[in-house]
């Protein structure tokens, strides 16, 4: 066992000096130190050269020279290669042994073979030395391992989270180095990358930083590539932001419950005593004696309207809470015939009057079906208001298309408006036009959009003062 593991070492520290030979850059080397290589690997050749000479034929005596090219080119370059070949020819030039047509064609094909070995080894020690920047400047930490678990590179990100350097970890196995990350969600991810070949992404605490890390983690061939970065800080604004949601959660709740509170109240406890006053009222103005005074009548006349205005704020206020709170029940909803539904219903309290109803047949849609009803009575209704001054009104429900998503529309040919102020067409007890030509509550569009919202859809408007208006609203809960 200690013959093995003393072999192991030996094997360590040999791959731990290759790899630093190796990734040494060149510019960290001087020129001299280069040259001077290259003229050692010469040095050598010339060497086994002289000890081989009576066993070697001519043709093959530049065999001896090429290593040291390799190794000039290898160690320093470029300049150090193509001097080394330079060098290798005339020494084997000089000998005079290039006679024949054959041994000066091996001379020329060991020339050209240094020069290709020169560059091509050039142009690969550029490839990885930007490979090299690249994975030494980048923000992640990185490391790589290769099929046995082996580390085959770690950047200098890693050495800072883990406070260990490359050097004492290059050659050596992951679980060896690290044995407090056995058996942690980390070390269990690259042990699946490494025997399934499969990707992975986590969040996890680090097993040797203790922090949060994010990894990612890419198989190859050879082995696994490990990314990863310190996530901490964003696990800290995202605990803060949790606990901030809950908060306003819990907020919002709040106020919705004080909104329930006062949405019974205003129904139950507020509505009697407005009906009392109406009562009151009738009773007093219907009294067939004493006779009242026109001037009271008159006032008490007004008190009754007023109470009516109350009672209609309370419905509207009523149906606003419900459009913003009633749970959904979504269902295929047969959009033209709720159409003709609603305008029969709004016809009915102006039935004298000329109007022009038009519907696109076999408008379906997926909403909430009672909801949508509200929804598309208070568009139909203000439609239905704004045109009362024309001889003839208007109206119709179509669809058209935006995207690829079907877009409904309400057209009418009634007063218009300027667009200039369509922001306020939709917030309640909001009105552009005089209350007195046109009556009521400001409410209904706002309660539309409130229900095309909670659908996951938008309403607008687009309208000329004198040219009538048009509203446009998607349901994209499925619409078909």
């Amino acid at each position: 066992m200690q013959l093995a593991h003393g072999r192991e070492s030996l094997t360590r520290i040999a791959h731990e000096s290759l790899c630093r030979l190796g990734l040494l850059p060149l510019g960290e080397r001087s020129r001299l130190r280069r040259y001077a290589g290259a003229a050692a690997a010469l040095l050598l050749a010339e060497a086994l050269a002289q000890l081989f000479h009576p066993a070697i034929q001519g043709e093959v005596y530049f065999l001896f020279y090429l290593p040291a090219v390799i190794a000039a080119t290898w160690y320093g370059g470029f300049g150090p290669g193509m001097f080394s070949t330079a060098a290798g020819a005339g020494m084997v030039a000089h000998r005079g042994i290039f006679f024949t047509a054959s041994e000066i064609e091996s001379l020329v094909i060991f020339v050209l073979s240094g020069i290709l070995i020169s560059v091509l080894y050039t142009a690969l020690r550029t490839a990885l030395g930007w490979t090299n920047e690249i994975l030494e400047t980048t923000h992640d930490a990185f490391f790589m391992l290769d099929r046995k678990g082996r580390f085959r590179y770690v950047n200098r990100e890693a050495e800072k989270l883990w406070l260990r350097r490359r050097e004492d970890l290059l050659g050596r196995r992951y679980k060896e180095a690290f044995p407090e990350a056995i058996g942690s969600e980390a070390y269990l991810a690259v042990e699946r990358s490494l025997t399934g070949q499969i990707p992975a992404r986590l969040e996890t605490i680090g097993p040797i930083s203790k922090t949060w890390i994010e990894i990612r983690i890419r198989p190859f061939e050879g082995g696994v590539s490990v990314y990863f970065h310190d996530i901490s800080a964003h696990k800290m604004l995202e605990r803060a932001l949790t606990g901030r949601v809950a908060r306003s959660t819990a907020r919002f709740k709040e106020v919705n419950d004080e909104l329930d509170a006062f949405t019974y109240s205003a129904s139950h406890d507020l509505r009697g005593p407005v009906r009392k006053i109406m009562n009151y009222c009738d009773l007093i103005i219907g009294s067939p004696s004493p006779e009242l005074p026109e001037e009271q009548r008159a006032w008490f006349l007004r008190i009754r309207a007023s109470a009516v205005q109350i009672d209609r704020i309370i419905d509207e206020m009523q149906n606003l809470a419900e459009a913003t709170q009633s749970e959904l029940t979504i269902e295929t909803v047969d959009l033209s015939g709720l159409a003709r539904e609603v305008f029969e219903a709004v016809r009915r309290t102006d039935p004298d009057r000329r109007f022009a109803f038009t519907v696109a047949p076999g408008l379906t849609a997926r909403a909430d079906a009672r909801l949508f009803r509200l929804a598309l009575c208070n568009v139909i209704d203000n439609a239905w208001k704004f045109t009362s001054l024309k001889e003839e009104s208007r109206i119709e429900l179509g669809a058209t298309s935006a995207d690829g998503e079907p877009v409904f529309f309400v057209k009418d040919n009634g007063v218009g408006f300027d667009m200039a102020h369509a922001a306020k067409m939709f917030i309640a007890f909001e009105q552009l036009n005089q209350r007195d030509a046109f009556p009521g509550m400001g409410v209904g569009l706002a309660i539309a959009q409130r229900v095309i919202h909670r659908h996951g859809g938008k309403i607008w408007a687009e309208s000329r003062p004198g040219e009538g208006s048009t509203f446009y609203f998607t349901l994209p809960m499925g619409a078909e």
